[in-house]
């Protein structure tokens, strides 16, 4: 409104003190608007009285101006209204939220004044034509004095926008569009007014709360919604080995009045049965409360007894879906109360189970009841049920590194004291950022081509974890890894609790196996084991004789082991089918791998080709492979050999002139390769038979290692013959270096030649991708 009327009023007052009595010309600003904002109506020529200038009765409900907004309408709670934004003057350029006011200047905008009469919570709903390609926002602005809107104090929402009002303060919803443009919308004001007559606490009808309760006490959802403590009657005592079977929730002895529980802050609305339990005895107490049916949605608490006689629900020790489970004390009353979440009444069964701990002369490990008997700290560690203070043993760099002499190793160490000598490359483990921590460091030179694995206990973190854990990076490098060293694989046992390091180790290489922190938080002690792996002969022969058995049996034992504590269940399990303890462990990992990542594919079938796909697809095989020492899938159609006379094949002829050497099972794996010593001139030729057969990637029947030293320095010839239908590979390699390699499809010999060097052992093996099984003759034959 335009401010004339001080003007107005002191030339009045001029006119009556010189008693003029002449008649006055002025203008009136009207209290209404145009559109536009920009029209007034003009008084001339009238006497003006008194009354003139006067407020005038009522204030305008529509069309008129409020600061910078121009209000359309007065809004009410409970109406909706129609408007556009198209005709109207862009007034507003920046707002106090929402979007940058650049986006908004040149367009026009809309403003409607709310004013409740009472403290309420509002929902202002926007809908527009969206495909009119319109994108109207909505902006609640406060007031600033003189009953201007102020753009810079205001809520910001796109199609609704929820909020508290006041009453007696006034709110401008103002429409506006994005970037100029404007349309048609209709607008809904939704009010909500608060219900908290008689109540405490709880909820207000409208998304607040009525109140909040005192320490010690709980609000009762189930009625009043008054603060309180809450307590319960116990129907019946219980013993430790009672159950109760088909019990109604809400049958004779049932009370509502636990609307919660001290242990969390869900909704125990529905009714609760509750019993008690007493015994002289520390034990183990757990309450069992199996799924009923599909329906049945309780919880199982424990409340302890202060004393007084009363069940508190905040005296709440233990809660849980299907169990709850404490130490008792001596002579306390405790209270089970099964309680129905937010008002569920379902039957259900319940069952005590009590174990009595087991820590004499224990002072940390099992206590036989799924507890501890004690904790060794952040220093100490837990070996045998006692607890012990690992030593830094100084082997922080590769100078000083622990060697390892012979196999199975265990040693029992802390990093607390080491320094931050190595570093792996984010190539090796890239779970987390790479082991700044302080390390110690290990060395192991192979004496033979051998399959060997490492890894670190799961020794229990301190509750300071995650800013103070045990060691949890693990990595070993081929060679020092001080830069010249290449590391080969690594460890975050933070990410991925329990796997082992799986190496192929080539003899007279050293290798360095690093326990690391990720930072310098993660330090403490730890155990660190190395041994050999791989599956012999006689693991083929257990794993073949029943193949798709074995492997449900496999998954049986890995599947039962599920959810306890005790790391080597499945393994143990595992070997008492007839593996070896070594063999065990890559097939536990192998079934592990499988049930996470192919589980639809290899739980009904884990010999189907599908299985093995999958297994090959998430690497599960590679890493049984590395493990195992075995080639391909162990469980879909790995078949042991039994060499040319086991499998009464027909030998074939040997060229005249060399040794003759029958071949000698099991020599499936390359640490089982038959040994043909030095051999002398001009050479020599070994009869074997051949099973065929591969599953898409490696060859997965009978493979044949042999080991050989030249007698001196020369060139060597050397040749392959069969005479069944099949594709039959041989490979000459020394160390880690393939000399030969020849995989030609389909035909009856191979041959090759190759510089040998005396002294040096060479490998050779022999294996049949497809085709017929049957006899080969391979011969050697240098200068």
């Amino acid at each position: 409104m335009k401010q004339f009327l001080p003007a107005i009023c002191i030339c009045l007052i001029f006119v009556t003190a010189c008693g003029g009595n002449d008649e006055a010309t002025v203008d009136v600003p009207s209290n209404t608007v145009g559109d536009t904002g920009d029209t007034v109506s003009e008084v001339n020529n009238e006497e003006i009285h008194d009354d003139a200038l006067d407020e005038p009765d009522t204030k305008p409900t529509e069309n008129f101006e409020a600061g910078e907004c121009f209000v359309v309408k007065i809004v009410t709670c409970g109406e909706k209204v129609s408007g556009s934004t198209q005709n109207k003057k862009p007034q507003i350029d920046t707002y106090g939220c929402g979007f940058d006011g650049e986006d908004y200047g040149p367009s026009p905008e809309a403003t409607y004044l709310f004013a409740p009469t009472a403290n309420t919570a509002a929902k202002i709903t926007l809908t527009e034509d969206k495909t009119a390609s319109q994108s109207t926002d909505i902006f609640v602005l406060g007031e600033s004095p003189g009953e201007r809107c102020d753009p810079t104090n205001c809520d910001y929402g796109e199609d609704s926008l929820s909020l508290d009002v006041e009453a007696g303060k006034h709110y401008y919803i103002t429409l506006d569009n994005y970037l100029g443009l404007a349309g048609d919308f209709t607008l809904e004001v939704d009010c909500c007014l608060p219900d908290c007559e008689g109540k405490d606490c709880g909820s207000d009808g409208c998304g607040g709360t009525c109140g909040e309760c005192m320490e010690g006490q709980l609000c009762d959802f189930g009625g009043t919604q008054s603060c309180g403590t809450q307590t319960c009657t116990a129907v019946k005592a219980l013993n430790c080995g009672d159950s109760l079977s088909d019990v109604a929730l809400d049958g004779e002895g049932s009370t509502n009045s636990l609307g919660s529980s001290g242990c969390n802050s869900l909704d125990y609305s529905g009714p609760e049965m509750t019993y008690s339990f007493v015994t002289d005895k520390a034990l183990r107490l757990t309450a069992l409360l199996p799924k009923y049916d599909s329906l049945e949605d309780l919880d199982v608490h424990i409340l302890k007894d202060d004393g007084n006689g009363i069940c508190d629900a905040m005296n709440c020790e233990a809660t849980g879906l299907n169990e709850a489970s404490i130490i008792t004390e001596p002579g306390t009353t405790y209270y089970i109360v099964v309680d129905g979440f937010e008002g569920n009444t379902s039957a259900f069964n319940l069952s005590l189970d009590c174990c009595i701990p087991s820590c004499e002369a224990k002072n940390c490990g099992d206590d036989g009841c799924g507890g501890t008997c004690g904790d060794c700290g952040l220093d100490g560690l837990c070996q045998e049920n006692q607890c012990i203070t690992p030593k830094f043993l100084n082997n922080d760099t590769c100078n000083s590194a622990i060697n390892i002499s012979k196999l199975p190793y265990e040693s029992v160490g802390t990093t607390l004291g080491a320094k931050d000598d190595y570093t792996p490359p984010s190539s090796c483990i890239s779970t987390r950022e790479n082991g700044t921590g302080v390390d110690t460091i290990y060395s192991y030179t192979a004496t033979q081509n051998t399959a060997i694995h490492g890894w670190l206990d799961d020794v229990p973190d301190p509750p300071e974890c995650p800013e103070s854990c045990t060691p949890k990076i693990f990595w070993v490098s081929e060679g020092c890894p001080n830069g010249e060293g290449k590391c080969l694989k690594g460890i975050d046992y933070f990410e991925n609790p329990g796997p082992t390091i799986w190496l192929n180790a080539q003899k007279g290489k050293t290798y360095y196996f690093v326990v690391d922190g990720f930072n310098e938080g993660e330090a403490g002690p730890y155990v660190f084991h190395l041994a050999e792996a791989g599956c012999n002969g006689a693991d083929v022969e257990t794993g073949t004789q029943e193949d798709a058995e074995v492997a449900l049996n496999a998954i049986g034992c890995v599947q039962s082991c599920i959810g306890l504590e005790d790391a080597k269940c499945s393994v143990d399990c595992i070997a008492e089918i007839g593996f070896s303890k070594s063999c065990s462990t890559c097939i536990d990992e192998l079934v592990n791998c499988g049930l996470q990542n192919c589980f639809d594919s290899c739980s009904s079938n884990p010999t189907d080709s599908e299985c093995a796909e999958c297994l090959n697809e998430q690497a599960c095989l590679s890493t049984f492979t590395q493990c195992s020492g075995l080639a391909g899938d162990f469980f879909s159609g790995k078949v042991a050999g039994k060499g040319i006379d086991g499998n009464k094949f027909t030998k074939i002829a040997c060229p005249e002139g060399l040794a003759i050497i029958a071949e000698t099972e099991p020599n499936d794996l390359a640490a089982d390769a038959q040994s043909l010593k030095e051999q002398g001139a001009p050479g020599f030729c070994i009869q074997g038979g051949a099973l065929c057969g591969n599953n898409g990637g490696d060859y997965t029947y009978d493979t044949d290692f042999f080991t050989f030293t030249p007698p001196s320095n020369g060139n060597a010839t050397l040749g392959l013959q069969w005479e069944s239908a099949a594709d039959m590979d041989f490979y000459l390699t020394t160390g880690n270096e393939e000399l030969i390699s020849y995989e030609d499809g389909i035909a009856t010999s191979e041959s090759g030649d190759a510089a040998l060097n005396a002294g040096t052992q060479y490998s050779l093996n022999v294996s049949c991708w497809s085709g017929d099984d049957g006899a080969w003759t391979l011969w050697v034959k240098w200068d």
